[in-house]
């Protein structure tokens, strides 16, 4: 994991201030393009600064988090970030196995359990009370929303999105851009860019591309 006393969090939404709450001390900034800085700076409301995007000459230089709900919003953020030095939001109250591994920019929220031998790639999110089993992989900038229940031996796609409360069976192969719908039950593998809800989970439509709003 990255060690910084400051660490800057790209973006100001909902998910971002759920990331400051569990990193609070160490917030140095949040980052936002510039058609968002009036609202993001009333959200925000606090001694904290709301830099744009385009003009973070200094703050650059601080490792930072892409706390987006959405992979697609995610992925953006960081592309447009002049940066290049990206850190872990690890919180204290999660348990993370001492074998798994974590990327570059991984956010893991109160709660949530990572067991023995779990890959997460890169910017992924893990959100709260989430619990993902043994040996499965988690692609880069996927997100896994509060309270899901993933088996062992599964596979997340890069981008994919599983919704609030979704339980994915062991061995299940959930595709890149995938979306798994809000407590849905997948027991078969979900193909890229499919959207699967129910119990048990079926093909509602296919997306064009990644989630970019939640």
């Amino acid at each position: 994991m990255t060690e910084a006393l400051r660490i800057g969090i790209l973006g100001a939404g909902g998910q971002a201030r759920e990331v400051a709450e569990f990193l609070r001390e160490t917030v140095a900034f949040f980052a936002v393009d510039d058609e968002h800085l009036p609202t993001a700076r009333a959200a925000i409301n606090g001694p904290t600064p709301v830099v744009s995007l385009s003009s973070a000459e200094e703050e650059r230089s601080v490792p930072v988090v892409a706390a987006l709900g959405a992979p697609g919003a995610r992925r953006g953020i960081v592309q447009r970030w002049p940066g290049s030095l990206f850190a872990q939001a690890v919180s204290r109250a999660a348990y993370v196995a001492v074998d798994a591994r974590l990327g570059v920019g991984t956010m893991v929220a109160p709660g949530a359990i990572i067991m023995s031998g779990v890959v997460v790639g890169e910017h992924a999110l893990i959100n709260a009370g989430a619990t993902v089993g043994h040996d499965t992989v988690i692609g880069a900038y996927a997100t896994v929303s509060p309270g899901v229940r993933i088996g062992g031996r599964t596979a997340i796609g890069a981008g994919a999105f599983i919704g609030l409360g979704a339980t994915i069976l062991q061995g299940v192969r959930v595709g890149e851009g995938a979306v798994v719908g809000a407590g849905a039950v997948v027991r078969h593998d979900v193909p890229a860019l499919e959207v699967h809800v129910g119990v048990p989970a079926r093909i509602l439509r296919v997306e064009r591309g990644w989630l970019d709003v939640v």
